[in-house]
């Protein structure tokens, strides 16, 4: 090989070095290493702090329900487009990536203003009479509106997996399994559920590590 082809290939590594093996190398070393030496301090304050230990769990909490209620919305969704040809359909797929096109940051700040006590929703619901005065519906659940707010952003990243996933499905499969009897709930769950396993799988742990790193909504 010529001295040239190793050109992009030394750029690709050095910039991976530079910004991925570096930085996780320089959070470890602070992460264990003191001025006195190796450590397990930081590591002890960690698992001993309760306000350590409650936004672990929160983000652990978090993570576990963006991705089932992404799972909800992004399966059905991606059923219908693999598995059925319809006017729309292109729409929809293209309707179902806008999330992803807007940062989750501009997403969370405008569901503030929308469900704060004085927002659009808490003053449409006080001149219908439903309630009596503003409501903070955030503030009900402060939860809640993090988790909605991030499955709506992230849907689309376990929509893209298992629109791939349904696609690859073979259809005979599933007409043997109904010549044999089975409903079509049957056939989703024991036929189509299990030959998109690897998609659905890889898709939730994208949805998870994702949710449980958005520091930003």
């Amino acid at each position: 090989m010529r001295p040239r082809d190793f050109i992009l290939p030394g750029l690709i590594l050095a910039f991976l070095l530079a910004f991925l093996v570096w930085p996780l190398v320089y959070v470890f070393k602070n992460a264990v290493f003191d001025t006195q030496g190796p450590t397990l301090f930081y590591l002890r304050m960690m698992l001993t702090d309760p306000a350590q230990l409650q936004a672990v769990g929160n983000s652990f909490l978090i993570a576990a329900l963006v991705t089932v209620c992404s799972l909800c919305i992004a399966m059905p969704v991606a059923w219908v487009v693999a598995r059925r040809s319809f006017r729309g359909r292109s729409l929809i797929s293209w309707a179902v990536m806008i999330p992803m096109i807007l940062p989750p940051f501009v997403g969370a700040v405008g569901m503030k203003i929308m469900f704060s006590r004085f927002g659009a929703f808490s003053t449409l619901m006080t001149k219908l009479g439903i309630t009596s005065g503003p409501v903070d519906w955030l503030g009900v659940s402060p939860l809640g509106g993090v988790v909605i707010m991030e499955s709506l952003h992230l849907f689309p990243v376990l929509y893209l997996t298992l629109v791939a996933a349904f696609s690859n499905i073979d259809p005979s499969l599933e007409e043997a399994a109904a010549n044999l009897g089975s409903s079509p709930w049957s056939v989703f769950r024991r036929v189509a559920i299990p030959l998109a396993g690897p998609g659905l799988f890889a898709g939730t742990i994208l949805v998870f590590i994702w949710s449980f790193t958005e520091l930003g909504t």
